[in-house]
C-alpha cells in the first residue's frame, strides 16, 4: 500500500504496570520528525498532528465498527507486532487530549502482555499525503503494542 507508515509512541501503554490505562496515546500533538517504515523501508518523515484529525479518525473507527455490528465485516482490533494474529485490545473511540489518544478495551492476552511489561509502547500505522499529514480519506489501518522504544527524533507544538 503506497505511503503506510508504521512508527512508534513516545509514551509507554501503561508506566504504571498495575494499572492498565482505558486509553492509549495515539500520537502527540504538533509537528514531528519521525523515523519509521514506509512502505516496508526506512524513512524520517514530518507529520504534523492536530485536533482536526481526530473526527476524522473517529468517524472512520465508528464506521468500520458500525460494519461489523452488522456483520459485514470483521470487528476493528489491535494486534500484536502488526501481524493480523490475536487481538490485544478493542478500539472504542478516539479523542483529543494534548494529541490523538484511542480508548480501548483490553484483552485478556493484550492485558497480560501490558502489565506483564512484554509490551510497553504502541505502533500505529497511518496513511500520510506529501504534505506530511495524515490522509483525509484514511480507511481503519492496523494498531500495534509494540516492545521496540520510540522512535520520535523532535517534536514542537
Amino acid at each position: 500500500m503506497k505511503n503506510l507508515i508504521r512508527a512508534f509512541s513516545t509514551a509507554q501503554i501503561a508506566p504504571d504496570a498495575s494499572k492498565l490505562p482505558d486509553s492509549i496515546e495515539w500520537m502527540p500533538a504538533g509537528r514531528h520528525s519521525i523515523c519509521c517504515s514506509k512502505d516496508d523501508a526506512p524513512a524520517e518523515i514530518e507529520v504534523n498532528v492536530d485536533e482536526e484529525l481526530v473526527s476524522v479518525l473517529n468517524e472512520q473507527l465508528q464506521a468500520a465498527r458500525a460494519l461489523a455490528d452488522a456483520g459485514k465485516a470483521s470487528r476493528p482490533y489491535i494486534d500484536f507486532d502488526h501481524a493480523g494474529g490475536e487481538a490485544a485490545a478493542i478500539p472504542t473511540e478516539f479523542f483529543w487530549a494534548d494529541g490523538i489518544r484511542l480508548r480501548v478495551e483490553w484483552t485478556a492476552a493484550g492485558a497480560a502482555a501490558v502489565s506483564g511489561r512484554v509490551y510497553s509502547y504502541f505502533s500505529p500505522e497511518f496513511f500520510a499525503d506529501k504534505y506530511g499529514k495524515e490522509r483525509r480519506s484514511l480507511r481503519w489501518v492496523r494498531l500495534a503494542p509494540s516492545s521496540i522504544p520510540p522512535l520520535f527524533k523532535k517534536s514542537s507544538a
